[in-house]
C-alpha cells in the first residue's frame, strides 16, 4: 500500500534530498517524471548521483528513440538522446508509448522505479499495484513499462472500475494527474 506520495520541482537539490528519504525507509519507490529530453529533467542525472555511478548511453533504447522519430516522419534533435541514457547498472524499462524509457535499481534499502511522467506516454497510466511479496533479489528481468514491474503492474486507465475493484488492489490509492481531480 501506498503510504506516502512526495512531489517534487524540477530541482536537483531538492531531488537528491527527496531520494535520499524515499529510499532511507522504502522497500518501493516509484517515481514519474523527469525522464524527457529537457534540461530540467533530472531524473537519470540525479538517480545516478545518488547511487555513485555514472550515466551511460544504453544503445537499443536510442535506436527505439531514432526508430520512433523516423515512423512519426519527424527528424530526431540531438537532445533527445538524453533519454537512453541511464545510470550504470540500471534496467532499463522500454516504452511503447512514448520516446522516454524507464529504469529500475538498487538504491538504498530497496528499489527505485522511474517511469515517464506524461500519462499518455506509459498508456494513460494512473495508478501502481503494490508488488508481490517474496520476489527474488538480484536482477530485474527486461518489462515494458505497462506492464508487470516485479509484480507491479500500472493501471491503464483512470477511472476503470476495474483496476478499483479488483481484490488485489485493496488498500491501493489511485490518484489522477497533477490536478487531482480524483483519488480513490
Amino acid at each position: 500500500m501506498a503510504r506516502r506520495k512526495t512531489l517534487v520541482a524540477d530541482d536537483r537539490d531538492d531531488l537528491a534530498a527527496a531520494l535520499r528519504e524515499t529510499t532511507s525507509r522504502s522497500d518501493l519507490v516509484v517515481m514519474s517524471g523527469g525522464l524527457g529530453p529537457t534540461e530540467d529533467d533530472l531524473t537519470a542525472e540525479v538517480v545516478a548521483a545518488a547511487m555513485g555511478v555514472p550515466l551511460e548511453l544504453h544503445e537499443p533504447s536510442l535506436e527505439a528513440i531514432r526508430e520512433r522519430f523516423r515512423k512519426l516522419g519527424r527528424e530526431m534533435t540531438p537532445n533527445n538522446a538524453k533519454q537512453a541514457r541511464f545510470p550504470r547498472g540500471a534496467t532499463v524499462v522500454p516504452n511503447r508509448h512514448g520516446t522516454a524509457p524507464g529504469f529500475l535499481v538498487r538504491l538504498g534499502r530497496g528499489e527505485l522505479v522511474a517511469l515517464p511522467g506524461v500519462r499518455w506516454s506509459t498508456g494513460d497510466s494512473r495508478g501502481v499495484r503494490p508488488p508481490a511479496r517474496g520476489r527474488p533479489r538480484g536482477g530485474h528481468p527486461r518489462l515494458p513499462a505497462g506492464e508487470a514491474l516485479r509484480g507491479a503492474r500500472v493501471a491503464r486507465r483512470p477511472g476503470h472500475a476495474a483496476d478499483h475493484g479488483r481484490p488485489a488492489n485493496r488498500g491501493v490509492r489511485f490518484g489522477y494527474g497533477p490536478t487531482g481531480r480524483r483519488s480513490t
